[in-house]
């Protein structure tokens, strides 16, 4: 521990002799403290930032609350748990000190341990609301105090109008979407995006980074449809924004990791758990999932969309695994660390996952019902989707399978999650896109109101479900392309079409069969 601990370890001491603690139990929680703070301190090494009490040498005690500080009649202790989990809400790096301190403050030795649970709980739920699993809500602050703004408009507008660079601006924009940054209108030169597009956008960025003195990200974008000319070449302008960070943060990997062992967990108890059964559990009481056969095809779709992210030299976040009540998991979200190239390339990767998902689902689908794997399901009625309506009570594993992993195929490919809004903006436009998400965001949740009273309360379990998690799981930031000027390959726009028409043929209420 480096000597800008000192005064925090000094402060934590303090407290314990003013609470009375004899000398062992104090050595003890300065152990613990020591761990604590180590972990905190490596995590400061890693994300190359100090934390709040490490900033000034002077000795500064731990915020334990005074007395005078009830807030609307609550107890000091109660007062020092809200603020421990708001801190960590917030993401900042010394609520371990504000847990410590509110440990302390706590007399009833019995309720430390609930009432720590319950703050870490609610802290780390906030920050999930927020979306600042994967810190981006500290970047945006970072951005607006010490990154690109909208006050640096004129000025990016007058280093471009030069005339050796292949892009005239006339005008610039501060927006919100699809990324925050400056939206810069303005005309290419003759003959200037005929070459590699790519190439154009790196000589603009470095153009900007020299007059504005920071990393930049040049997007060259299609303009809006009613902006576009009703003859000849389409129209672009520029999107700039700060360049982004490809290495994952800490939280990122923690709460990929978290959410892959909910995910376990709910695919091993939904034939144990009494919870799972009532909230419509597919599996039928006393059996269990395949999970090596669920969990092999699940790990091969994922591996060719980091394959196919690689190839197409894209970093990509840790994926976050959706748990279900009905099925035990319902795929992943994962998106993109750094912007793809082109349009086909935020297609192919997009596209990848769902779709190699739903080839080996059919492979496994196939073999099942001709060969079979020897092990076998139980399945109890439910309409949670018709694919395992027609399943018989006694199935094989390779076939419930191969029905899951198309269903999950299915759910990906729906155009409010994340990976059908890339397809869906590649494929026609931002505008397009945005239209379609919204009513599938409305008219998907309606559909399960609305048949209810016909198929139960299995389907519209899933369908809710599923709402929750794309509305608390995915961000707002988009897979915005580098370039959008070169063409999507006709092979890649085929495969992807396909792949858009199993929300609607997977995804239906009702039998279609039979």
């Amino acid at each position: 521990i480096s000597s800008s601990f000192r005064a925090p370890m000094a402060s934590i001491e303090c407290q314990h002799h003013r609470q009375g603690l004899d000398a062992g139990s104090a050595r003890r929680r300065r152990r613990l403290g020591v761990v604590a703070l180590s972990l905190v301190s490596a995590r400061c090494i890693a994300s190359s930032e100090k934390p709040s009490f490490a900033v000034s040498p002077r000795p500064r005690p731990l915020p334990l609350p005074q007395p005078d500080e009830e807030i609307q009649g609550r107890s000091s202790a109660a007062v020092a748990w809200l603020r421990a989990s708001q801190r960590l809400a917030d993401g900042r790096l010394d609520a371990v000190g504000y847990l410590e301190a509110a440990w302390h403050s706590t007399s009833a030795w019995w309720l430390r341990p609930a009432a720590y649970v319950m703050a870490v709980s609610s802290g780390l739920f906030i920050r999930l609301q927020r979306g600042t699993y994967t810190r981006e809500a500290v970047t945006e602050v970072q951005v607006q105090n010490a990154g690109l703004s909208k006050a640096q408009g004129s000025e990016a507008v007058a280093a471009l109008k030069r005339l050796d660079l292949p892009f005239y601006a006339t005008s610039a924009t501060w927006v919100n979407t699809p990324l925050r940054g400056l939206q810069i209108s303005g005309n290419f030169r003759n003959n200037a995006l005929e070459g590699d597009a790519l190439d154009v956008a790196a000589r603009l960025e470095a153009q900007l980074e020299t007059e504005l003195g920071r990393r930049l990200r040049v997007h060259i974008l299609r303009t809006a449809e009613k902006q576009q000319p009703s003859k000849g070449k389409p129209s672009f302008e520029l999107l700039v924004t700060d360049a982004p960070s490809s290495a994952p943060s800490l939280d990122a990997l923690a709460f990929s990791l978290f959410t892959f062992l909910v995910v376990w967990w709910c695919c091993g108890s939904l034939g144990d758990s009494a919870f799972f059964q009532h909230a419509g559990s597919v599996v039928a009481s006393g059996s269990t999932l395949p999970l090596d056969v669920v969990f092999s095809l699940f790990a091969a779709s994922e591996a060719a969309r980091f394959l196919t992210a690689r190839c197409c030299q894209v970093s990509l976040a840790p994926p976050l695994f959706l748990p279900s009540p009905q099925l035990g998991c319902l795929g992943a979200f994962t998106g993109f660390s750094t912007p793809p190239s082109s349009r086909s390339s935020a297609l192919a990767v997009a596209a990848a996952g769902p779709l190699s998902m739903a080839v080996g689902s059919a492979l496994l689908l196939a073999y099942g019902s001709s060969v079979g794997s020897g092990t076998e399901v139980a399945v109890q009625a439910s309409l949670i989707a018709w694919p395992f309506a027609g399943l018989p009570q006694s199935c094989d594993s390779y076939v419930w399978a191969g029905m899951q992993g198309l269903l999950l195929a299915s759910l990906a490919l729906m155009p409010q999650s994340p990976d059908g809004r890339v397809i869906w903006r590649c494929l026609y436009c931002k505008e397009v896109s945005h239209t379609v998400s919204q009513v599938a965001s409305y008219v998907y949740p309606l559909m399960g109101v609305l048949l209810l009273s016909q198929t139960g309360s299995g389907w519209g379990a899933l369908v809710f479900w599923w709402a929750f998690l794309v509305a608390n799981l995915t961000t707002e930031r988009e897979a915005v392309p580098i370039e959008e000027v070169s063409e999507i390959a006709p092979t890649v726009r085929l495969l992807a079409q396909i792949g858009l028409v199993l929300p609607l043929i997977f995804l239906a209420p009702h039998p279609l069969i039979g």
